[in-house]
């Protein structure tokens, strides 16, 4: 299985010098793929290095009959376990015909052992257990990032030399000797491919806001400005990541006044650490953007910017950072701890229990629910990405149009007896552009119901359920302040509770982000002064 991951980031590295696009396949389009694929591999292979250069490896992946591939999931559900399986060591993956696969009858079976990939002590084991189809997801995902930290790290022109240093040795390959080619073309690659290849699990990344300060004029007098970011991984596995900054909008694209976004090289921070990162800007940020190759945040980070003393590019006077510095230093910068005992709805004690239960059944292992809205326009909980909702590293909702029977139910243990105060988290209320409505006979419904995406919101229903006793709350969400939101205080043993809310209301739908307890004996938490750090 290594050499199949090492052919694969090779092989794609080769195809994106040779062709300028990726060469893999999606698993789920694997069957219509494998004609051009077969043959990609086969000109790269024999017009461009040879026959000796590891080709077996390389095509081994491409060549799995298409039956391999068909499991009855749809892209949302192969998407969803693919990310919970990333956690796996990218050596440790199995795609080869003798692989076990898993039926209908074993996906919950299946889906926990895909979460399980997240336990590094778990990832040998499990090679041998994982379905093709969802090691392949794994292999393409994380491989492909592999590629795009190492052509933004050595360039093109380095990479090409790396790999015709290879296809000159000839014979079949190790990670050793694409080292070995490394040292002798200059290409520092086996810290890079040791870190993607080997490592299981992966990083998580914290920010600060930006802070902006005006540099002295360059020697053209031309502005500069001084940015710098905090940054930590804050998982066991080491992560790679990119500053972006763009300017205000001063046209479009081209326009003789734009300025084209700044952007830093590719940036390593080691596991269970923080580093600072500078940039120098011409122009003062409209935005700062941390952007990972491959995290638990699934996406960039938009950062909040402080405001400069002077914004203006074009003023002489200027409030003077000391020396320009580009790069990453060492930091000791952690987040302010979380106040309480949160609950969100990516979380472990976060479930949808059916009609009448409040414990909260769902498949072992998984947070996966169906994007929001849904097609079909049925009332059915789903996630939805939400860039001031809470979350460590993504944020996100749980929401459903009303009307499911459905409850969310968020589970925390309350580690001694006491009074207790329960807030209910609420993300900045604000329009978001729907999805364009599916095609079919649900369409006109649907549509009918995205007229009011940014929609009507009135009281929910909700329960606190502890010791076999359940108290009914209230909370209107129509008066609903942005962060934290008081429902009550509640008398309660050590032990867990639970919160459970309906999904029918008599407004559009119903959100669920995230819950806090906190002993109501120790000073309130700020209701609205705690917004995530990155939106």
């Amino acid at each position: 299985p290594d050499g199949l991951a090492l052919g694969f980031v090779m092989n794609d590295l080769a195809a994106r010098l040779l062709t300028g696009g990726s060469d893999s396949a999606s698993a789920l389009d694997f069957a219509a793929a494998v004609a051009r694929q077969r043959a990609n591999l086969r000109r790269l292979v024999h017009d461009a290095f040879g026959t000796g250069w590891g080709a077996a490896s390389a095509l081994a992946w491409a060549t799995l009959p298409p039956s391999w591939w068909h499991l009855p999931l749809d892209d949302e559900q192969v998407a969803e376990l693919a990310w919970n399986a990333i956690g796996v060591a990218l050596a440790e993956l199995d795609c080869r015909p003798g692989a076990k696969r898993r039926g209908r009858q074993d996906r919950a079976v299946a889906t926990s052992a895909w979460q399980c990939a997240h336990t590094p002590n778990a990832a040998p084991a499990l090679a041998l257990a994982l379905d093709p189809l969802f090691a392949f997801a794994v292999l393409r995902r994380k491989g492909t990032a592999a590629v795009d930290a190492i052509l933004d790290t050595v360039g093109h022109q380095r990479a090409a030399a790396l790999l015709a240093e290879i296809a000159q040795a000839g014979g079949v390959y190790h990670l050793r000797d694409v080292a070995a080619a490394g040292d002798r073309t200059g290409v520092a690659i086996h810290a890079l491919l040791d870190d993607w290849l080997a490592a299981p699990g992966l990083p998580g990344f914290l920010a600060s806001p930006a802070q902006v300060a005006r540099l002295p004029d360059d020697e053209t007098g031309a502005p500069r400005y001084q940015i710098r970011v905090h940054v930590r991984n804050d998982e066991a596995t080491p992560g790679m990541l990119r500053l972006l900054a763009t300017a205000p909008s001063t046209g479009p694209p081209g326009h003789p006044g734009a300025f084209p976004p700044v952007l830093s090289r590719p940036l390593r921070v080691a596991a269970n650490a923080a580093v600072e990162i500078g940039l120098v800007s011409p122009f003062p940020p409209a935005a700062v953007v941390a952007t990972p190759y491959l995290a638990h945040n699934r996406g960039p980070l938009r950062l909040a910017v402080t405001e400069t003393d002077n914004r203006s590019a074009h003023t002489a006077s200027a409030p003077v950072a000391a020396v320009p510095f580009s790069g990453a230093l060492p930091s000791d910068w952690r987040p302010a701890p979380t106040t309480g005992i949160v609950v969100d709805d990516l979380d472990a004690g976060f479930a949808i229990a059916p009609a009448g239960d409040a414990g909260g059944e769902r498949p072992a292992g998984t947070t996966w629910l169906p994007n929001y809205p849904p097609d079909d326009g049925e009332p059915r909980w789903s996630r939805q990405t939400w860039s001031t909702a809470w979350g460590k590293y993504r944020r996100t909702v749980a929401r459903t149009f009303a009307g499911t029977g459905k409850r969310a139910v968020f589970a925390a243990h309350l580690p001694t007896a006491g009074r207790w105060r329960l807030q209910y988290h609420w993300p900045t209320w604000r329009e978001v552009a729907p999805a364009a409505p599916a095609a079919g006979p649900a369409a006109a419904a649907l549509a009918a119901r995205m007229a009011q995406y940014h929609d009507e919101q009135r009281r929910y229903r909700m329960l606190v359920v502890a010791q076999g006793r359940s108290t009914p709350v209230t909370f209107n969400a129509a008066g609903a302040q942005p962060g934290w939101n008081e429902l009550g205080e509640f008398p309660l043993a050590s032990g867990e509770a639970r919160v459970v809310v309906f999904g029918e209301t008599a407004g559009t739908s119903v959100i669920a982000d995230a819950i806090r307890w906190t002993r109501a004996d120790a000073p309130s938490p700020t209701g609205t002064a705690e917004p995530p750090p990155a939106q």
